[in-house]
């Protein structure tokens, strides 16, 4: 009896290892997606477009913009959300959203730069397929950007996870990851498509109008003040808030931002709209463009990418209200920097919101301590959200006036003083805040130090 089980065992076994031979001789399930993936342009197109999810998110306007001159945060000191506004960064709830979420899109994009690379293509595929690789340059410099922004010096990768030679990184100095992201928007400025040539239906993606000002954007956080400390040793005594060293090396990057901005500037495509709140009635609105100023701003509708703007940063409405549903801020605005601004700057009541809505949906004056941030309101959407903590309003990372500014300084740095372009420039936008009187702006400041 027992020699029949040992047979039978033997059988068994016999069959199975060779199935199982069988089974190991099939390809890779991820090796064949891969492969599918970057088999034709429009599905490659499809990934290039899920690298986008990482340049914007609800905890860089959250967790990381509590406690700044303007706003304040009604949660307690001891709430996670609050932390990193108080200092307190012993918990895992602190904002490394920005950091993991960052960290997904730059792996995305180093994946999708293989694969575009290694796609034979010819005619408008080939042209396609160029535009999408300096389109995944553009996000991934965005999102490095946003981590220096937060974190300082961080670890620095252009490659995909599986072609690294090492599954561990120190930090890397950010005057590195600058160079790196200032090359890359470099080469995507010189092959992306000007927004008017309709290759990009939406400013959801990045054109060469927007990566230019990215560019620039890049280039004076680069020349700027910035915390610098020994990486080898990480010495607190070592820690320096200073400008780079190399005098040469801030002119160079002033030199880029100011080349950069004057290209925008010189193409004519962008402007500034005429009134400050159409800017952010669209944005609440839904599906409404105004790619003239608006250059990028961060796609968040329906049910997949998506968050509480306006809900937790907007106007108070009460809970029982049905025409425009309930929301319950949790960043609030100093009452002295709605006091900052002059009662005839139009900028003011769109950015600091000086009421709620009750049930009934009546506006109710609210008290200096309990004024709102004003630019993102549910009461401007045109139709209902896709849920309450879903309230589809994109973002804006990039617009025209931001290009407007950045050129005014880098020609203020460069002819170390206001040029007369550098103060068109500026006054556009202060005439802009004052429904175009001249009168009401104020004496342009003529000095460096004045107009810097």
């Amino acid at each position: 009896m027992k020699k029949i089980v040992y047979y039978i065992a033997v059988a068994f076994l016999a069959i199975n290892f060779s199935s199982c031979s069988d089974f190991l001789d099939l390809p890779s399930k991820s090796k064949t997606d891969s492969e599918s993936v970057f088999s034709s342009i429009d599905k490659a197109e499809m990934a290039v477009l899920a690298c986008y999810t990482g340049v914007w998110m609800q905890d860089a306007w959250y967790k990381a913009q509590n406690g700044t001159d303007e706003m304040w945060s009604t949660e307690s000191n001891s709430n996670a959300n609050n932390y990193a506004a108080n200092y307190v960064l012993n918990d895992q709830s602190c904002p490394t959203g920005i950091y993991t979420t960052s960290y997904s899109s730059i792996e995305r994009c180093n994946s999708c730069l293989k694969g575009l690379r290694a796609m034979s293509l010819s005619g408008e595929d080939e042209r396609k397929c160029h535009i999408y690789i300096a389109e995944c340059l553009a996000v991934r410099a965005t999102c490095f950007l946003n981590l220096i922004r937060y974190f300082g010096d961080v670890p620095y990768s252009t490659v995909p996870v599986l072609d690294m030679t090492t599954f561990s990184s120190s930090r890397v100095d950010r005057d590195e990851i600058y160079d790196g992201i200032i090359a890359d928007l470099q080469e995507a400025v010189e092959v992306l498509p000007w927004y008017s040539e309709g290759f990009f239906s939406t400013p959801e993606r990045i054109s060469k109008n927007a990566a230019y000002g990215l560019l620039a954007r890049t280039a004076l956080y680069a020349a700027g003040y910035a915390l610098h400390w020994d990486l080898n040793t990480y010495d607190k005594s070592t820690l320096q808030m200073r400008r780079p060293l190399d005098e040469s090396r801030v002119r160079k990057l002033y030199t880029i931002a100011d080349e950069a901005c004057k290209a925008v500037i010189s193409k004519g495509e962008n402007s500034l709209l005429s009134k400050y709140e159409d800017v952010f009635r669209a944005l609440n609105e839904g599906g409404v463009y105004n790619p003239e100023e608006v250059m990028f701003e961060y796609a968040e509708f329906g049910n997949t990418t998506n968050g509480r703007v306006g809900y937790t940063n907007g106007l108070c409405i009460h809970a029982s209200n049905a025409l425009y549903g309930k929301t319950l801020p949790l960043q609030l605005i100093h009452p002295t920097f709605y006091l900052s601004f002059a009662d005839d700057d139009t900028r003011r009541d769109v950015t600091v919101g000086n009421y709620s809505i009750d049930a009934a949906g009546n506006d109710i004056a609210v008290p200096y301590g309990a004024l709102n941030l004003g630019k993102w309101r549910c009461n401007w959407k045109a139709g209902p959200r896709t849920a309450t903590l879903k309230t589809d309003v994109n973002w804006p990372i990039l617009r025209y006036s931001d290009v407007l500014l950045m050129y005014a300084e880098a020609e203020n740095y460069l002819n170390n003083g206001p040029t007369e372009a550098a103060k068109a420039a500026y006054e556009q936008v202060r005439l802009r805040a004052f429904a175009g009187d001249a009168s009401r702006i104020g004496t342009t400041p003529s000095t460096y130090d004045t107009f810097f």
